[in-house]
Parts: C-alpha cells; structure tokens; sequence
C-alpha cells in the first residue's frame, strides 16, 4: 500500500480505463481530498463514462465527479479517427486511434476546474507505454510534453499554482495492474475496448493491450471479451 502524504486536494482525469484508475489510487492515498474528471467527446466508446462512474463509487463514493461535455464535431466530422467516427476514410495517414490534442485539451479545461476548487495537483493516467514515441506512443503523455504543458497551465492562470503528476509514468501497463491488484482494486469495472458492445472485441489496439498486460503481469483479465478470454489472449500473442 502507498503511503498518504500531505496533499490537501487532487484532481485526477479518470476516463474509465485501467491506467487512469490505478492512477486514481495513488491520488487518494496522498491526497486528502480528491475530484474526478471525466470527459464525454462524443467518444465511440461511451461505455467507459458509465465505468468511471462506478469507479468513482467503488473508490470514494462521496468524491465528487465531474463530467464535462466537449464538443469533438469538427474533429469528428474529418473522420480520420475510429475513437470519433465508425467508418474512417481512406487516407494514407490515417489517424486511426489517434485523437490530436486530446490530453492537452483535457488538461486546460482540468487546470481551469482545478484553479476555481483551489486544486493544486492534476493526476493523469499516462505510462511508459503510452509515451512511447512513434506508431505506438502518443506525443501528448511524455514527461516532456506534461512538463510545458504545466508550465504552460501555470503561465495562463492568474492564481493557479499546478503540477501535474502522472505516477504511473516510470511504469508499463503490466506493472499499474500490479499496483491495482496489490491495492484490491477490483478491474472489472474498468473499460478499454474502442468499441461500445456489451463485451470487448478482443481485437482493437486497446483489447490487445490490455490482453497482454495482464497476462504478462500474471493474472487473467477479468472483463468478458466476445470471443472469449483464451481465444482473445491467443490471437494477442500471436500478433
């Protein structure tokens, strides 16, 4: 267990996802006090606003939990992204699973809540897998980028003074199930199929990932996949 520090409040991006919800742990195990954010961006996978939900009743049924709606249509409307739209066009560079800006646009609305409820620490999920840079990594979940991104955020406030923290960075997915699985956190409420069915796919980037992760960290997946588990965790290994 993590020990609890002097923090009095945090603010935690919790989308419903694994990363997001073991970073909400260590948010509550320093921090007295802690909000959560969610986003809806008209995502194809609205399911995980419904699992942020029940994470946060899970965790710390009395904190409050703010979901804020954007507005993603002009992003949307470009079809370049399957988080956005269903049926992408045929580009040569398609953004596929790639929302631009998503975490920097998530972090000026988080500093600006943070700033009015007197918060002064901002949690992300972001890991060491997520900053990859390349195909696999997101320019947006870096130390690199999270540091001008704070400085940034403390530059444009008038009386903010906010770090954002993201303590799973030094660490691969595998290693957040650990830290979840030592705390008894309990990941089925989690979601992070890029799809919107009753079961995961099994075969979205984010199926696979999640897949390995936990067989690599030494546990089964607990969530349903349409497929099946077993039928799911080979079709990941041999990709």
């Amino acid at each position: 267990m993590l020990k609890k520090s002097n923090q009095q409040k945090a603010l935690v991006l919790l989308s419903g996802g694994i990363d997001s919800s073991v970073a909400s742990i260590v948010a509550l195990q320093r921090s007295n006090q802690v909000y959560f954010l969610t986003f809806n961006y008209r995502q194809i996978n609205l399911k995980e606003i419904s699992c942020a939900r029940q994470i946060v009743k899970a965790l710390a049924a009395r904190a409050p939990h703010i979901v804020v709606t954007l507005d993603f249509r002009a992003l949307e409307s470009a079809k370049r992204s399957h988080l956005l739209s269903p049926n992408i066009g045929s580009y040569k560079h398609s953004y596929r699973f790639y929302v631009p800006g998503r975490n920097m646009i998530f972090l000026a609305h988080a500093a600006a809540i943070a700033e009015v409820n007197d918060i002064h620490t901002i949690y992300l999920g972001s890991n060491l897998q997520d900053a990859l840079h390349g195909s696999v990594g997101y320019p947006d979940s870096d130390s690199t980028f999270l540091r001008f991104a704070e400085r940034a955020i403390n530059r444009g406030l008038k009386y903010g003074n906010i770090q954002i923290t993201a303590p799973l960075l030094g660490m691969n997915k595998f290693e957040a199930i650990r830290l979840g699985k030592m705390n008894n956190f309990d990941f089925r409420l989690t979601w992070s199929c890029y799809r919107n069915g009753r079961a995961a796919c099994g075969k979205c980037p984010a199926c696979r990932a999640r897949i390995l992760n936990f067989h690599w960290a030494g546990y089964r997946d607990p969530i349903r996949y349409s497929q099946g588990f077993e039928s799911a965790l080979c079709e990941a290994l041999s990709q």
